[in-house]
């Protein structure tokens, strides 16, 4: 993945197995609003001293507007989620279950992650999916990977829960 040197995209079902995490609730719209959030959410973790998983940590975001077609700039409910081992978890850790998956795998900086979501919106109107929750994104590579790591090679997973 971090050879991947061009903006494009890849489509595919996938299935996506329950992972423990600890979740936080923020708000926003713009990619900084993550970023910062994420950060923030991932470094108090790990000053508590909890046990992480060696998963990437990810955002279920609370939005539908892609799947109309459209982006707005409304602010909207999204949670961070940290990964943990579940025999070290603290109590409040959440289960977030298992699915079966469109996802699109999204190469190259931030810029295009707005044409992403509208594609993957048109994809699940084209193949009569239903969603069967709220979008997920996995920063495969990200900064937090490596700051070294050039944003037109970053690799983010839009994964949208389904029901045929």
């Amino acid at each position: 993945m971090r050879s991947h040197d061009v903006p494009d995209m890849s489509l595919s079902i996938v299935k996506i197995p329950e992972t423990l995490c600890c979740v936080r609730k923020y708000e926003g719209a713009l990619i900084q609003d993550k970023y910062h959030a994420s950060y923030d959410f991932f470094h108090k973790c790990a000053e508590k001293g909890i046990a992480l998983a060696p998963k990437p940590f990810f955002m279920i975001n609370e939005r539908t507007d892609y799947l109309e077609g459209k982006i707005t700039s409304t602010p909207y409910d999204f949670y961070v989620c940290i990964p943990v081992l579940p025999e070290q978890a603290p109590e409040d850790a959440v289960p977030i279950p298992a699915c079966t998956a469109l996802s699109l795998l999204v190469y190259g900086n931030y810029s295009n992650l707005n044409e992403a979501y509208l594609y993957l919106g048109e994809q699940v109107r084209k193949r009569g999916l239903a969603p069967a929750g709220y979008i997920r994104v996995i920063a495969l590579v990200a900064p937090y990977v490596g700051k070294e790591i050039d944003p037109d090679r970053y690799c983010s997973q839009l994964v949208l829960p389904v029901a045929y």
